[in-house]
């Protein structure tokens, strides 16, 4: 009698863990659900760092931070297009401040460039979040 009760609760949790994990596996995969990285690294003037930021993935990047309220820092090779980029970012959130670094990765690779260049272009700000999204084929 006892050692059945015992087996019936375990069976239980068993089930109820398996419910639990399926719910939470849901909610993963099938809410679009963005993370809010503007409560745990926004302090008011933080800055997101986005290579390779002026086309694809990092303008969309570009365009996710500055939704959470970060100020943008692109990073990319055609200086044009950053400040084409920029100023559509800036007309959509006129609140972000925005800064252009033209750095192509392609030519500089050594560290000593990265600290050199990019270093001096964001020492007076505080940046917060860096992608590196800028990719070399």
């Amino acid at each position: 009698m006892i050692v059945g009760a015992i087996l019936a609760l375990i069976g239980a949790i068993i089930v109820l863990k398996a419910m639990i994990a399926m719910v939470f596996t849901c909610r993963r995969h099938f809410c679009p659900c963005r993370p809010n990285l503007s409560k745990r690294y926004n302090k008011g003037d933080s800055w997101a760092l986005v290579t390779g930021g002026s086309d694809g993935i990092g303008l969309e990047i570009c365009n996710q931070m500055a939704e959470q309220g970060f100020n943008v820092c692109m990073v990319s090779r055609n200086e044009a297009k950053i400040n084409e980029k920029l100023t559509e970012l800036s007309a959509k959130h006129p609140q972000v401040k925005t800064r252009a670094v033209v750095f192509d990765f392609a030519e500089k690779c050594r560290i000593e460039d990265y600290r050199e260049i990019l270093g001096k272009a964001v020492e007076d700000i505080d940046v917060a979040l860096v992608f590196l999204n800028a990719g070399y084929a």
